[in-house]
């Protein structure tokens, strides 16, 4: 009995980060080194560097997947001082 837990802080780090790797279609090591500042919330868009190519990429953001992201980032993710949204060792 595995089931994802999404009540819990990595069961919604999980979903958050399946849900934007899977509606965006970037990759798991971009996804890990998003920072706050890649993400415009109003307009729905991802601007990041992809870490492989070194290529700047400017994506839509689907609605489930901002709500995944600012389930995990409200709900669960620590108050820390560390600027990239994704905590996986803590």
């Amino acid at each position: 009995e595995y089931a994802l837990n999404l009540n819990s802080a990595s069961g919604s780090r999980f979903a958050a980060f399946v849900g934007l790797t899977a509606f965006t279609g970037i990759r798991g090591c971009d996804a890990v080194n998003l920072k706050f500042q890649n993400i415009d919330w109003d307009r729905q868009l991802l601007m990041f560097t992809q870490l492989k190519t070194q290529i700047p990429v400017v994506l839509p953001i689907p609605n489930k997947a901002l709500n995944l992201l600012g389930k995990y980032i409200i709900n669960y993710r620590k108050k820390l001082l560390i600027h990239r949204i994704m905590i996986i060792f803590l």
